[in-house]
């Protein structure tokens, strides 16, 4: 965002995002495009703003919901808006959901869908579109979704730090850092009964609940209390996100999902905290749904080659708990895994690694079908 004179604020960042968006999308509306919905950060007033002499920098990404006639995709949209917001001075990746109204307002509970309804905004289309929502009960929410929240920031955080350049740069392993801090607090709330719609909500209710908190898991969280407010300041001012990729923080970040996980699976498999065990709880159907949604998002002829292992490996759980519990071992490990802990971690991927096997390999390879099966579905 180049500018002269005061810095933006990020509600004026904000604003001026919006406003492309919405400049953008009001070329397909209403022929093909019913409604515009900007979602997460961006609509709660909490994205990280960087500025730098060539402009702005949006860590993290614009989240929209498109609902359209059919609820197909329109090819090309986001990317679009990508590009005129760069031309606006602002770098920000732009993710979107398309679907149709009526596959909208059937949306299951999940954290996703109660943030949607409870903060989303509506730019284009109706206004009162996201009231017509079924309304959730935060007790509603499904601890599972919760504890995928986790999963997902985990797959991200091993992502960058297998990433040589990201590493090298820090903000983006910073920025993992202080997100996953964040997303561990939003986990737990969700577990305990205390979870609110913002981060900002979310961490006082930390600070305020921590030493029964504490109680019902069985570890003092007064420190990471102090993290996540501190990792929600740097979020907000976009400062100092780089302190969080030292060796420490990320150890630390490490040890604390572990704990925190492994509380959650066992509050999910009857004492239980392994990822093992909640795969082994599955139903047969769960697995097989999961399975079927990789086939269906592979070629014919690259299904037939890997149809027997991953026969095999549906009888031990899902494409998205297999990646899941990859991605925990690898980090639990870090760089200190050995050949034959990274070939059995290896094996365990829908579509595993190649060549020589090294950590970093694993690791990106894990992150790679992450994005091509996991994050596209929810099964």
């Amino acid at each position: 965002m180049t500018h002269s004179g005061a810095t933006p604020t990020t509600a004026d960042v904000e604003t001026l995002i919006c406003a492309t968006a919405t400049k953008i999308s009001g070329r397909y509306f209403p022929s093909r495009l019913t409604a515009l919905v900007v979602t997460g950060s961006t609509a709660r007033g909490e994205s990280s703003v960087r500025e730098h002499p060539n402009g702005t920098t949006i860590l993290g990404d614009l989240e929209l919901v498109i609902v359209t006639t059919d609820g197909s995709s329109i090819p090309g949209l986001k990317e679009a808006v990508r590009e005129e917001l760069f031309r606006e001075g602002i770098e920000c990746e732009v993710s979107a959901m398309f679907c149709s109204k009526h596959q909208l307002l059937g949306m299951p509970a999940s954290v996703f869908t109660y943030e949607l309804r409870e903060c989303g905004k509506v730019l284009v289309g109706e206004p009162t579109l996201l009231s017509k929502m079924p309304s959730i009960q935060r007790s509603d929410l499904p601890l599972e979704d919760a504890w995928r929240m986790l999963g997902n920031r985990a797959v991200e955080l091993l992502e960058a730090l297998s990433s040589p350049e990201l590493v090298k740069q820090q903000t983006g392993v910073g920025y993992r850092v202080a997100k996953l801090y964040l997303d561990i607090c939003t986990s737990l709330l969700i577990f305990t009964g205390d979870y609110e719609p913002s981060y900002r909500a979310r961490a006082e209710k930390l600070a305020e609940n921590v030493v029964d908190i504490s109680s019902r898991v069985h570890t003092d969280l007064s420190e990471f209390a102090l993290l996540t407010r501190r990792a929600l300041d740097a979020k907000l001012s976009g400062a100092a996100i780089e302190s969080f990729a030292s060796p420490v923080d990320v150890r630390a970040v490490i040890h604390l999902l572990q704990t925190i996980g492994s509380w959650e699976l066992s509050r999910m498999c009857e004492g239980l905290g392994s990822v093992d065990a909640f795969m082994a709880s599955r139903t047969l159907q769960t697995r097989v749904r999961g399975w079927a949604a990789v086939v269906s998002r592979v070629g014919v002829q690259e299904a037939a080659v890997n149809a027997y292992r991953w026969s095999t490996l549906s009888r031990r759980g899902s494409p998205r708990h297999l990646i899941y519990k990859v991605a925990f071992e690898l980090l639990g490990a870090h760089e200190n895994a050995s050949p034959q802990q990274l070939m059995s971690f290896n094996r365990l991927l829908p579509l595993p690694a190649g060549g020589q096997l090294s950590w970093s390999a694993v690791a990106q390879s894990t992150a790679a079908n992450y994005h091509r099966f996991v994050e596209v579905t929810r099964s």
